[in-house]
């Protein structure tokens, strides 16, 4: 497990994107939900991304859970052997969306209205391997700006948390 610890927020939270890379083994072959990420702010756990077979699982809290399959291709993976997977959440519109490895999901209705705040702390854990570049947004940031990040260019400056000015304990 690593947690990771990011800037104090002294502002309402009203939505937020989360992307990273890891190597793991490979998810569908487990038969029940593993939980791979965990984003905390007030000590009270936000956002959860759990794999299950060929699918994953977004929850955000008081939300309930959407499940997502990324399958509509929208540009080639670039990052090999890394997987890259984002997720959008917006408050405003109660929206949700994942990306991995260049493909993306349908985007899906969750809680509206909700908001956030605090220092936010994600947590890698539930899957052998590494993680790295985790970058959190404070909106759901636009389509290019995920794909640039997903094909590793340069894209959007991270506000809540950014892998190049963390600290992290495993």
């Amino acid at each position: 497990m690593q947690s990771v610890p990011g800037t104090p927020q002294d502002q309402d939270i009203y939505g937020f994107t989360v992307c990273f890379r890891m190597i793991a083994e490979t998810m569908s072959q487990y038969n029940r939900p593993v939980t791979i990420l965990t984003m905390t702010m007030s000590n009270s756990v936000i956002f959860t991304l759990r794999a299950l077979p060929f699918k994953y699982e977004l929850r955000v809290r008081g939300g309930g859970s959407k499940l997502f399959r990324p399958v509509v291709p929208m540009f080639v993976k670039s990052s090999l052997p890394w997987t890259s997977l984002c997720a959008t959440w917006d408050s405003a519109t109660g929206m949700t969306q994942m990306w991995k490895d260049g493909k993306m999901s349908v985007r899906k209705g969750m809680w509206r209205s909700q908001k956030f705040y605090g220092t936010p702390v994600v947590t890698l854990s539930g899957f052998e391997g590494q993680g790295t570049d985790i970058h959190v947004w404070d909106k759901a940031l636009p389509f290019s700006s995920l794909r640039a990040y997903l094909k590793g260019q340069c894209y959007s400056p991270e506000n809540l948390l950014s892998w190049r000015d963390i600290s992290y304990t495993s």
